[in-house]
C-alpha cells in the first residue's frame, strides 16, 4: 500500500460565529490574517473553502490557562453545533485542548473531515496558525472534462474531488461518515477513479478486502470489515464504533455488485490475475445466490439495500422505507450474467450452466409476474401482492442495464418514484444511458447536482433531497436514530460521485471492448451542446476525445495511444469505423 499524500492547507476566510438557519454556506467572511484575536466566550469559524480531511493543528497564544473547544462541520451550522448528533455510535467531531500561559501547539485527536472549524475559549487568546494536514491516496488526475456548459464542468470537478477525498487507505464510502468500505460504493467509486486516474492498486487491495470478508457459506457482508475495510477509530475517533453487526449484514444485491465490480476492474485496468486470484470466491458467491437463497422476489426487505425516494410531485416517500423486489432481481440477473463470464473464463462449466438455469428462471418469473403489459414497465411487487400497484425509476433502469427491457419498454414512460441517494441515481442515469437516452440523463445530472452547486457544497452529498435545505437542517424523514437517520448525513459520498463516469459514457460512449482498453468503442453524442473535450486513462496512455457540432452533424476527434484500436459505432446513416492512432470521424446527430 502506498502511503498517503500529505499536504498542509490553511483557511481561506473566516467569519463570527453567525448561523444562517437552511444555508450551508457562512456568512459573508473576511479574510485570514494571522494572528487572530479570540476573545473570551466568543466564536469564531474558519472556512477552509471545500471539503478538507486530514488532521488539523492550532498555533495557541495564551495570556493565561484558558480551555479551549474546537468544533468541525461540512456545513456551517455543523461547525457551530447547532444540531447536535442523537446516535450512540456517532458523536459531532469536536476536540478540547487545555493549555497553560505562553505558547503551544495544539493537535487534533484524530482526523477529521470537515469545510468549517469553530474555535471558542474561556478566556482570551491569539491563533497564529490555523492549518491541515490534509491525506489522500497519492494518485496522478488523468483524466479531463470540459465543455460548453459551465455548470457540467462545475459537476465533473466537485465529482472528482469527492472521489478523491474518498480514496484513502481504501475506498471509504464517507470521510465524515461511515469510512467503511461498503460492496455497492465501491463499485461505483472504482468506476470514477477509471474515468478520472486509472489507478488500479487501491481497488485491487479493495478488493481484496471485500473477499477476505466472505463467509463459509459463500455471501459477502455488505461491508468489507473483517477483510480489513473497517472504520479506523484510532484516526476516527468520534465514531466510537460501527455497530458490530454490519460484519455480517448481508445485502444481496451488493453481490451482484461484487461480480460486476470485479468483471469491470478487469476490463479498464486490464489485471486479468486477479480473477484467477479470486476464484473460489467469485464461484463461492455464484452458489450461494444460486443455491437455498434463490427466491429473491421473497426476500425480507433487511437484506434488500433500500433507497430513499420522492414521488412525483416532489414529497418525500420515507428514508429506506422503499424495497423494490423487481430492481433487486433485475440487478441480481446483471451480477449472474457477469458470473457466467467469469465461470466461463475460469472454466468452470458446472457453475456456468447452474447460472444459466437461474438467470431464465428469474428473468421468466421477472417478465411473468413483474411486467404490466399495460403500461410496458415493471411493478416493484409482483402483480398479487402489496406494492404492486408502483413503478419506481429503479426497476426500470435495473431491467435495462440487465438487458431485460428494450427503449419502448420504459423510457419514454418513467414515472413514479425517484430515487434520491447517489447509489440509486447512478445506476437510473446508467440505465438511460444504455437505453440510448444519454441527452434525457446529462440533463437530470444538471439538475440533481446542480441543485448541490447552488447550495454551495464543494463535493457530493450523500442524498439528493427534493428541498436542499434538508442537507443543512438535518430534520430526520424518520428520525429514529438508525445508520441513515438525516442528522449525520454525510455531504462527502463517493457513491454520489457518479457524474465523473457517467458524463463521459454519456458524451463519449466510450466502452472498452477487450482487457485494458486495448480495443475501445466509442458513440459519440453532442446532447445538445456544441463542443465536449476530454481525456480517458488506460494503461496505455490517454485517449484523447473532441466533439463538435458542424454544419453535417458532429465532427469526433479522437486520438489513442499506441496499442490501442478504437470503433466508432453506427449512427444516423453512418457505418462502424475502426482506426488506430489519430482519427477525424463525422457522426450523426443524435
Amino acid at each position: 500500500m502506498s502511503e498517503m499524500n500529505e499536504t498542509a492547507v490553511r483557511p481561506r476566510g473566516l467569519t463570527h460565529g453567525r448561523s444562517v438557519p437552511g444555508s450551508g454556506v457562512a456568512p459573508q467572511h473576511e479574510p485570514v490574517v494571522f494572528p487572530v484575536a479570540l476573545p473570551a466566550n466568543e466564536d469564531i469559524v474558519f472556512d477552509f473553502g471545500e471539503e478538507t480531511v486530514g488532521w488539523p493543528a492550532f498555533d495557541i497564544g495564551a495570556g493565561r490557562a484558558t480551555s479551549i473547544e474546537i468544533g468541525y462541520g461540512e456545513y456551517h451550522d455543523e461547525a457551530l453545533g447547532c444540531f447536535p448528533s442523537p446516535l450512540s455510535w456517532y458523536h459531532d467531531p469536536h476536540d478540547r485542548f487545555d493549555v497553560e500561559c505562553g505558547e503551544a501547539v495544539c493537535h487534533s485527536a484524530g482526523r477529521r473531515a470537515f469545510r468549517y472549524v469553530r474555535v471558542t475559549a474561556d478566556a482570551p487568546l491569539a491563533l497564529r496558525d490555523v492549518r491541515c494536514m490534509a491525506v489522500g491516496y497519492p494518485v496522478e488526475r488523468r483524466g479531463r472534462f470540459t465543455c460548453s456548459d459551465g455548470r457540467l464542468n462545475q459537476i465533473w470537478e466537485i465529482s472528482e474531488r469527492t472521489t478523491r477525498r474518498c480514496m484513502q487507505a481504501f475506498y471509504e464510502d464517507g470521510v465524515k461518515r461511515d469510512g467503511l468500505l461498503w460492496i455497492g460504493d465501491f463499485r461505483i467509486q472504482y468506476l470514477c477513479n477509471a474515468m478520472l486516474y486509472g489507478d488500479a492498486a487501491l481497488a485491487r487491495t479493495s478488493l481484496r478486502m471485500i473477499a477476505a470478508s466472505q463467509g463459509a457459506d459463500g455471501a459477502l457482508p455488505a461491508c468489507a470489515a473483517r477483510g480489513g475495510g473497517h472504520q479506523h477509530p484510532h484516526a476516527i475517533d468520534y465514531m466510537p464504533g460501527i455497530p458490530s453487526a454490519l460484519e455480517h449484514w448481508v445485502l444481496v444485491n451488493y453481490h451482484a455488485d461484487f461480480l460486476c465490480a470485479v468483471e469491470a476492474f478487469l476490463r479498464y485496468s486490464g489485471a486479468q490475475d486477479l480473477r484467477n486470484e479470486l476464484a473460489d470466491v467469485l464461484l463461492g458467491l455464484t452458489r450461494y445466490l444460486c443455491g437455498p437463497m434463490a427466491a429473491p422476489w421473497r426476500l425480507p426487505p433487511h437484506v434488500m439495500k433500500a433507497d430513499s425516494f420522492s414521488t412525483d410531485n416532489g414529497h418525500p416517500a420515507g428514508l429506506n422505507g422503499f424495497h423494490s423486489h423487481a430492481a433487486l432481481i433485475a440487478q441480481l440477473i446483471e451480477g449472474l450474467r457477469a458470473g457466467i463470464r467469469h465461470a466461463t473464463a475460469l472454466g468452470a462449466e458446472e457453475d456456468r450452466r447452474r447460472m444459466e438455469r437461474t438467470v431464465r428462471d428469474w428473468t421468466h418469473m421477472l417478465r411473468s409476474c413483474f411486467f404490466d403489459e399495460k403500461t410496458g414497465r415493471l411493478r416493484d411487487e409482483p402483480a398479487d401482492t402489496p406494492g404492486a400497484s408502483t413503478f419506481s425509476e429503479h426497476a426500470q433502469a435495473a431491467a435495462l442495464t440487465a438487458g431485460l427491457a428494450s427503449e419502448a419498454d420504459v423510457t419514454d414512460r418513467w414515472t413514479g418514484l425517484r430515487p434520491v441517494s447517489g447509489a440509486a441515481l447512478f445506476h437510473v442515469l446508467r440505465g438511460l444511458i444504455a437505453a440510448g437516452r444519454p441527452r434525457v440523463a446529462v440533463r437530470r445530472i444538471r439538475d440533481v447536482w446542480g441543485r448541490a452547486l447552488d447550495a454551495g457544497l464543494t463535493t457530493c452529498p450523500e442524498f439528493f433531497p427534493e428541498d436542499p435545505r434538508e442537507w443543512f437542517h438535518h430534520e430526520p424523514r424518520r428520525g429514529d436514530g438508525g445508520p441513515n437517520d438525516q442528522r449525520v448525513a454525510s455531504l462527502c459520498h463517493g457513491w454520489s460521485a457518479g457524474p465523473a463516469w457517467l458524463l463521459p459514457r454519456a458524451f463519449f460512449g466510450v466502452r472498452p471492448m477487450a482487457p485494458g482498453f486495448c480495443r475501445v468503442a466509442f458513440a459519440p453524442n453532442l446532447c445538445g451542446l456544441d463542443h465536449i473535450a476530454g481525456a480517458i486513462p488506460t494503461p496505455y496512455g490517454e485517449i484523447l476525445v473532441e466533439l463538435e457540432r458542424t454544419r453535417r452533424g458532429g465532427l469526433a476527434r479522437i486520438a489513442l495511444p499506441d496499442g490501442v484500436k478504437g470503433e466508432l459505432l453506427p449512427c444516423a446513416g453512418h457505418r462502424t469505423r475502426s482506426f488506430r492512432g489519430r482519427a477525424d470521424l463525422p457522426f450523426g446527430i443524435r
